[in-house]
């Protein structure tokens, strides 16, 4: 039902607004879907950065659209996890 949500050809704000309120975000299939929506917030956006795999990390970052802030925040973050040495 979230994926169909989130999926929707409609103005999605106070559907990521309710989202975050949620822990349903950090289910990888639904971290998955808000990173391919065009219309989520960068906040959101960097708050699922832990729940996605790293191959959809590396389409997030190489994706043209995707803003600065992001790609910043995909690189710290994929720091910390070498540094921590984490796999996915």
């Amino acid at each position: 039902i979230m994926l169909q949500i989130i999926n929707r050809e409609v103005n999605r704000f106070t559907v990521y607004e309710v989202l975050m309120e949620t822990d349903w975000y950090k289910r990888p299939q639904v971290a998955l879907a808000i990173a391919n929506d065009t219309q989520a917030p960068i906040k959101l956006l960097v708050t699922i950065l832990p729940y996605l795999h790293i191959r959809d990390l590396e389409k997030l970052y190489l994706d043209a659209n995707t803003h600065d802030i992001v790609k910043r925040n995909i690189i710290e973050y994929m720091k910390r996890r070498s540094d921590n040495g984490e796999e996915d």
